[in-house]
């Protein structure tokens, strides 16, 4: 995260936005805006829009902008600090300078997918490395043309030569690169051409790389810029927009926001080179600054848009308690599981994680929607092979839903020299003036916009999401359909069927976002008045705020139908508490949590423990699976239960054989040690820094093993677990685990045949429930209570320092009776707490004489 914030320190904090640092934004009150004080953002494509004159052009001006972008980073860098020290009308030609600077950058720069291999190419890529010095994964990211042209086929008098260049690639990965080592090494590709007899090599592999099977194209075109309008995107006064995508490039999809107040976005990329021309052509408006400085007002640049460089996949780790309204994201066009082959090259490149592949589209897909907050909306642009366009459900227990669903044909990456492969579907097909019946069409890519909703609102009786059909649409008529969707006037009765119903959901997303928004508000500000309360010891203003929160988690979605009546619940709230409530949640939002992230000086936290990082990436892995029950168990299993017995007895009550006696709700109530992988993350980092050194090691590397095991089998998981739920459901009944978690074990003729299931889930809680079942609670209960009376652990501690002691000096009549006391004593406790669990009494130890010294 450091890598973002160089240039954002020069920047002045501020937490008000002021309206004169940024172009005039097309800001306006919703109808009827005396009845409610939302806004709504309406947004307009951007006017820099790419093109290429084949593919000679592209390719050269791509190595342009590469070698552009030092120079022009830098020179941004020192008019910032001018700025800071004094903005006059001298600066305005050098911000009009920067301008031209950064949309000339934007346009020539076309993002390393697909891109011609050619040694200008690796040149400009390797000198980059050279000066910035990335990480690993960035250059692996970096340099996959490179090593798709070395993993081809050469002929016999090349090969030698082709290895020689391989293993030194592979040392760019890491480690320090000269200008020497560069040049060498292109000397070397030179002389490879020379010797595969006039073979073409790069043009080959340029093909391997962007193949629909490896790679794809996964370009984002302005023209998708159009689907912002679609969105309505309403917010309470002095509230951000927060936006996220993880997948940025140089900054396509977001550049219609990236100068508008409204919105705060968190962008990603892998690539160093696309992170950094979205950071250097997104930090500032020139346009904007020129304008002030001008009309001599003050200037206070406020950072609207951070630029990560690293994995899409660690993006649940760098965000870890940040929500956001908008996820727009074009992930790379690979399959869910790439085909065998290609895993290792898009691992290198960033695109799939684990050893099978699991790949970014589908990680796009299926887990960082769980960052949206409710009603959040997402735009996915997919490929047409994958068909990712489904109703998906999260391990959140939300679901994502498409409210529409877009067949976009036409090869619209052909400008770019990348042609995907057509699939062929029935929908329903718009002419660019309206939209006709449905036939079989051929589309190469998918854009699908949904909203991310609850169980409860998706499924419910009353719920407004219904299903959408499919639209074919032209790439170059997208405008035109954008343009059809906000004119209901121009709609016939094949549009009002069709995009009436996503229309609607479209408002209703966003009013459902903006009222999970309020309510969020609202606890927040409740709990903080309830816990001030508490702290005075005013038990009644505590209770009544202890109501109040009541009352706000009951009001239902489906109760409030349009922003009216969601003015008329604020309104009746205020009159019934005799608060300003709308200006209460005015105060709590005006911060925005994300905002730490652009923040040039944040607090020093202290450092999580190694258990607690460990333990919190484990619990993460939980939400890569359908079902929470089966992977907690599978995932904290791996902590034995027999250890983790004395550590719980200790912190929670004694053990009587099925449950804890203290005062911990699941674990007083639930059978252990079920009860131990219902536990918290907190509660569970806190058990394990209780281990001893060596065993928690052990627990925590098969923790990580398991993790990593399941991240990267995720479907075959989600099977073996269906199955399982199935088995057990027939098994015991759909209730089983609630009546579980409640205390009431299964009959226990019902177990046995679970036991050769064929299913390792089933087998391994059939195990565990039959052991709990033939336990005899009464015995347990009456060994726990008699070993009470002394701690075995302790006592033999207790001895092994007192044998360390004793070989650190000297032998003495004295002492050697006093190891022999004590070893006696030892044995004696041992062989009593042998009698007790073994119910029988053993025979008596051999008594130890002391026999003379010398």
């Amino acid at each position: 995260m450091a890598e973002q914030l160089g240039l954002f320190s020069l920047l002045q904090q501020t937490e008000e936005t002021h309206a004169s640092c940024f172009k005039p934004a097309v800001l306006f009150e919703e109808e009827l805006s005396e009845s409610y004080p939302f806004l709504s953002y309406r947004l307009s494509p951007s006017r820099w829009v790419t093109h290429f004159d084949g593919s000679g052009d592209r390719a050269g001006r791509h190595i342009a902008a590469v070698n552009r972008l030092p120079a022009v980073r830098s020179r941004l860098i020192e008019l910032l600090a001018k700025l800071r020290e004094d903005a006059h009308p001298g600066l305005c030609d050098a911000w009009m300078a920067m301008a031209t600077a950064q949309e000339r950058l934007y346009l020539d720069y076309s993002g390393e997918g697909g891109l011609a291999v050619s040694p200008d190419l690796i040149r400009s890529q390797l000198t980059y490395i050279r000066d910035r010095q990335p990480s690993s994964s960035q250059r692996k990211a970096l340099l996959s043309g490179l090593y798709a042209l070395l993993g081809s086929e050469f002929p016999p008098a090349a090969a030698s030569l082709a290895e020689s260049l391989r293993s030194q690639a592979r040392q760019f990965s890491f480690g320090e690169i000269s200008a020497v080592r560069v040049d060498y090494f292109l000397e070397g590709l030179k002389t490879l051409e020379e010797e595969a007899a006039g073979k073409e090599i790069f043009e080959p592999a340029a093909r391997r790389l962007n193949s629909d099977e490896g790679n794809g194209a996964y370009y984002s075109p302005e023209v998708f810029q159009h689907l912002l309008r679609l969105i309505p995107l309403s917010a309470i006064a002095g509230e951000e927009i927060n936006v996220l995508e993880p997948n940025v490039g140089k900054g396509s999809l977001i550049r219609p926001m990236v100068h508008h107040p409204g919105f705060l976005i968190v962008a990603n990329d892998l690539n160093p080179i696309s992170a950094e021309i979205a950071e250097v052509t997104t930090m500032v408006d020139p346009e904007a600054i020129v304008f002030a400085c001008r009309e001599g007002r003050a200037i206070h640049p406020v950072r609207n848009c951070a630029v990560f460089k690293s994995h899409a996949f660690d993006l649940l780790t760098l965000l870890p308690d940040h929500l956001f309204d908008l996820l727009i994201a074009n992930p790379p066009y690979t399959f869910d599981h790439p085909k065998s082959g290609f895993d290792r090259q898009l691992r290198a490149m960033g695109l799939s994680k684990g050893p099978q592949g699991f790949s970014l589209a589908a990680y796009t897909r299926q887990i960082l929607p769980v960052k949206l907050r409710e009603g959040g909306i997402s735009i996915l642009i997919t490929s047409a092979r994958s068909r990712n366009f489904k109703r998906t459900r999260h391990a959140s227990g939300h679901v994502t839903h498409p409210m529409m669903i877009l067949a976009i044909t036409g090869q619209p990456f052909s400008e770019n020299d990348a042609e995907l492969v057509p699939v062929s579907m029935p929908a329903y097909v718009f002419d660019g003036e309206g939209i006709a019946e449905k036939r079989q069409i051929r589309a190469e890519c998918f854009v699908s916009i949904n909203v991310f909703l609850s169980s409860r609102e998706a499924n419910g009786k009353q719920t407004v999401f219904s299903e959408c059909a499919i639209i074919r649409v032209h790439h170059e008529q997208l405008a035109s359909f954008v343009d059809l969707c906000l004119s209901p006037s121009r709609w016939k009765s094949m549009e009002r069927q069709l995009l009436g119903p996503s229309m609607r959901m479209l408002q209703s997303a966003n009013l459902l976002r903006i009222f999970s928004r309020i309510k969020e508000a609202l606890r927040n500000d409740l709990e903080a008045k309830r816990t001030s309360a508490k702290r005075r010891y005013d038990n009644e203003e505590a209770d009544r705020h202890e109501k109040r929160i009541e009352e706000v988690n009951n009001q239902r979605f489906h109760q409030i139908g349009t922003f009216e009546e969601l003015n008329e619940w604020l309104a009746g709230l205020s009159e019934r508490w005799n608060i300003p409530v709308r200006k209460e949640i005015e105060r709590t939002l005006r911060t925005n949590p994300l905002r730490e992230i652009f923040a040039k000086k944040r607090k020093s936290a202290s450092p999580a423990s190694t258990v607690a990082a460990d333990v919190k990436r484990v619990f993460r892995a939980v939400l890569s699976v359908s079902d929470r029950f089966f992977s907690r168990f599978y995932l904290l299993s791996a902590i034995y239960p027999a250890l983790a017995l004395r550590e719980i007895a200790e912190r929670h009550g004694p053990f009587d054989g099925v449950a804890f006696g203290g005062t911990h709700p699941t674990l007083k109530r639930t059978p252990y040690p079920f009860s131990m992988y219902l536990l918290k993350e907190s509660e569970i980092s806190e058990l394990l820094e209780t281990f001893p050194e060596e065993e928690r090691k052990e627990v925590l590397a098969k923790m990580r093993e398991r993790m990593r095991l399941l991240i990267s089998h995720v479907a075959e998981f989600n099977a073996v677990g269906k199955t399982a739920s199935e088995a057990l459901n027939a098994a015991f009944g759909n209730s089983w685990r609630q009546d579980l978690v409640r205390g009431v074990l299964p009959q226990r003729r019902r177990i046995p045949p679970l036991l050769d299931s064929g299913n390792g889930l089933v087998e391994a809680l059939a195990r565990l429930l039959l052991n709990l079942v033939e336990q005899d609670a009464v015995k347990v209960r009456e060994k726990n209570e008699a070993l009470a009376t002394f701690d075995l652990i302790e006592r033999q501690e207790q001895y092994q320092r007192y044998l360390k002691d004793f070989n650190s000096g000297g032998l003495t009549e004295k002492r050697i009776g006093n190891l022999v006391r004590k070893t006696e004593e030892l044995i004696a406790v041992m062989q009593k707490a042998q009698e007790i669990l073994s119910g029988s009494r053993t025979a008596p130890g051999r008594k130890i004489r002391l026999q003379p010294v010398g």
